[in-house]
């Protein structure tokens, strides 16, 4: 894994675009009002990293976000090859440094 961790981050970046705007509500537009609604919730979920909240506005659910499992899911668990079908014992639990690869990715 370590041998192609620059790759493995591009690719993760990757997968998680519409899984960032699918979870988190962002709007693929280009008026200005989806624009500007866009940056109001950019900003709620970056402020004091609100983003890793279930509920970001009441901070509430502290790493419970819907993120970390479709993350997992699409990048470690969707093919028979990936790393995570391949090397489950490294997985159970799921490492903090993964989640943190995650939340890095999405802010």
């Amino acid at each position: 894994i370590t041998t192609r961790d620059s790759q493995m981050r591009g690719e993760l970046r990757d997968k998680l675009v519409p899984l960032v705007r699918e979870v988190y509500g962002f709007r693929l537009t280009s008026d200005c009002k989806g624009i500007e609604a866009n940056r109001k919730l950019y900003d709620i979920l970056k402020k004091e990293n609100a983003y890793v909240f279930k509920d970001p506005v009441k901070r509430k659910g502290l790493y419970e976000v819907d993120i970390i499992q479709l993350s997992l899911n699409v990048m470690w668990f969707s093919s028979p090859k990936h790393e995570g079908i391949k090397f489950g014992d490294y997985f159970r639990p799921i490492p903090l440094p993964t989640i943190a690869l995650i939340f890095t990715t999405v802010s």
